[in-house]
């Protein structure tokens, strides 16, 4: 299944100088975010890229979606966590064709604060700072599951 290795590079180019131009550094006052303030940006958020969409569970699951043409054609069951200012998650992308591996997708970020601005700084993958993504992030976060009937339903149809 090929579109599962294009999902996850759309989340790492979305989630990289995409959003915001690479600034190299923290700004002078920003601070490390509470572990309790990292987590209230995603938890209970779905985060829409148009084609991937991730549901972030307040008992720390996950869900995702893979979109083509507006269709679901993939899904992805996980967890997520978060440790100091750092949220990660993993997530398993099944396969249709049961013989086949899951696609595996881990991404982690650390949060810090300037004013009300939220930075990101990828730290799994490419580890590089980037001014404004997380701002860029978080307006692409909704409250609610906007994607688990999507998630049932494909996953019922694959048989699991």
């Amino acid at each position: 299944m090929r579109i599962l290795p294009i999902a996850c590079l759309a989340i790492v180019c979305l989630m990289s100088p995409v959003l915001a131009k690479d600034e190299g550094k923290w700004p002078k006052d920003a601070v490390d975010m509470t572990p309790e303030a990292t987590a209230a940006v995603f938890s209970g958020k779905t985060v829409d890229f148009g084609f991937v969409k991730y549901y972030f569970a307040p008992d720390k699951s996950l869900e995702g979606v893979h979109l083509n043409k507006g269709k679901v054609d993939g899904f992805a069951r996980g967890t997520w966590d978060v440790s100091g200012n750092e949220f990660c998650f993993h997530s398993e992308w099944p396969q249709k064709d049961k013989t086949k591996t899951a696609f595996l997708f881990d991404w982690c970020n650390k949060l810090r604060l300037s004013g009300k601005v939220v930075w990101e700084q990828d730290t799994k993958g490419e580890d590089q700072w980037h001014n404004n993504i997380s701002t860029g992030l978080t307006k692409k976060l909704k409250n609610g599951d906007s994607i688990g009937a999507d998630v049932k339903k494909l996953a019922a149809a694959w048989g699991y």
